[in-house]
C-alpha cells in the first residue's frame, strides 16, 4: 500500500508546479486533483505507457465475484462483466465446480450454433467482447459463474493512499506532473519529466525482474560430477 496520501499528493504536485494557485480552481475543478488520479489510473490500467511497456500485475488489484457470482439465464449466451474490470482473469462455474476454457472472440464468431437452442449446454468456454463475457455453449439452465478480473482501482481522494506498493507513489507525482505539464503546453519541462519518469518505472521493473529471476532453477553440475580438485 502506498505511503503518500492524497492530500499528500495534491501538496508535492503543487510544489513541483511552482505553487501555482490558479489550477486548484479551473471551472470549479482542482487540475491537481485529476492530474493524479489520473496518473494513478494511467499507471494500474495500461500495458504502456509513452516507451515503457507495463507487463506489471498488480496482485492487490486483484479479485473476484465469488460472494455473489453471476446466474446465467437459460437461452442467454451473455453474463455482464464485472462493473470496474479491467481485465477478465478467468471465469468459474461453481454450479459444476469447473473453469471454464477462454477462446479467442474470432472462434466463438466462427461457432455456428451460437444461436441454435438445439445446441444448448453446460458452457465450457468464454471470451470477452465490450461490457459482456460470451459462454459456449450458451446455457441451457441457471448456472452460478464467478469472474476472476483486476479491476480498476478506486480514485483517491482525502487522506486515501494507493492500494499498490509505495515503490510507486513517487512515479505517479512524476506522471501526475508531466501531465500538468502537457496539459499547458510547456513541453521543454514535459520531455524532462517523461525521462524521469522513464527511469524510474524501469528501475522498479528491473526489480521485480530480479525477484523473478531469484525464483528460478538455473542449471549447475550434479555434486558428483564436479571436479574433485577444486571446491
Amino acid at each position: 500500500m502506498g505511503i503518500w496520501t492524497f492530500d499528500i499528493f495534491k501538496l508535492y504536485l503543487k510544489f513541483r508546479c511552482s505553487n501555482r494557485t490558479d489550477l486548484e480552481n479551473l471551472g470549479g475543478y482542482n487540475l491537481y486533483e485529476t492530474a493524479v488520479n489520473a496518473a494513478y489510473l494511467a499507471l494500474t490500467t495500461k500495458k504502456q505507457i509513452y516507451q515503457v511497456k507495463l507487463n506489471l500485475r498488480f496482485p492487490e488489484l486483484e479479485t473476484t465475484d465469488a460472494t455473489t457470482g453471476t446466474a446465467t439465464v437459460d437461452g442467454i449466451a451473455t453474463i455482464a462483466t464485472a462493473t470496474t474490470a479491467v481485465q477478465i482473469i478467468d471465469v468459474y462455474d461453481s454450479t459444476n465446480s469447473v473453469s471454464l476454457d477462454w477462446i479467442p472472440l474470432k472462434r466463438y464468431l466462427d461457432y455456428t450454433d451460437r444461436y441454435d437452442t438445439s445446441a444448448e449446454g453446460k458452457p465450457g468456454e468464454w471470451t470477452r467482447s465490450g461490457g459482456y463475457i460470451y459462454l459456449h455453449p450458451t446455457p441451457d439452465d441457471a448456472y452460478t459463474m464467478y469472474q476472476y478480473y483486476r479491476k480498476r482501482p478506486t480514485l483517491l481522494s482525502g487522506t486515501n493512499a494507493t492500494v499498490i506498493g509505495a515503490e510507486w507513489d513517487e512515479p505517479i507525482l512524476e506522471l501526475a506532473t508531466h501531465k500538468i505539464h502537457m496539459w499547458n503546453h510547456e513541453y521543454e519541462k514535459a520531455k524532462f519529466i517523461k525521462e524521469e519518469f522513464i527511469d524510474m518505472v524501469v528501475g522498479i521493473m528491473g526489480m521485480y525482474e530480479a525477484e523473478e529471476t531469484s525464483r528460478k532453477e538455473h542449471f549447475r553440475p550434479a555434486p558428483g560430477l564436479r571436479d574433485p580438485g577444486r571446491r
